[in-house]
């Protein structure tokens, strides 16, 4: 769905897609439509792509390689827009919903960032394990 917030109306799509499939699209689709009008904001605040590209910020982002309602590619957008020494943590084989099962893996590289250590914008791929990189599962 293309419009001023399609990274959103994406994700939303996506959720319906792995969980709701018995929800009609256009259903879903009028409603994006009215969420701006219903939160009383203007759509651009919808979307953190434009939001981002307005006022970078430094930030962490965390994607599952298997993840099909964020995808990788979507997270890659957001962290190309984002100030220097923003970093990304690709974990691999996490889904959307299994990545609470990846924290443990998560603390050294995430502590890491917050204490200013990290390696700027460079991604944490599998093979960083040993330098707090997530390790495979």
């Amino acid at each position: 769905m293309s419009g001023r917030y399609a990274g959103l109306s994406n994700t939303v799509l996506n959720l319906r897609h792995e969980y709701a499939r018995w929800l009609p699209k256009t259903l879903v689709k009028a409603g994006l439509k009215t969420l701006p009008s219903i939160l009383g904001i203007p759509a651009g605040e919808l979307d953190t792509t434009t939001e981002l590209a307005r006022h970078p910020v430094t930030a962490l982002f965390v994607a599952g390689a298997e993840d099909k309602i964020t995808p990788v590619a979507d997270v890659e957008k957001l962290h190309a827009l984002a100030a220097s020494g923003s970093e990304f943590i690709v974990v691999p084989d996490a889904t959307h919903e299994a990545m609470t099962y990846f924290f443990t893996d998560l603390v050294p590289p995430v502590l890491t960032w917050l204490s200013g250590k990290g390696r700027q914008g460079n991604p944490i791929d599998s093979d960083a394990g040993a330098d707090g990189g997530i390790p495979s599962q």
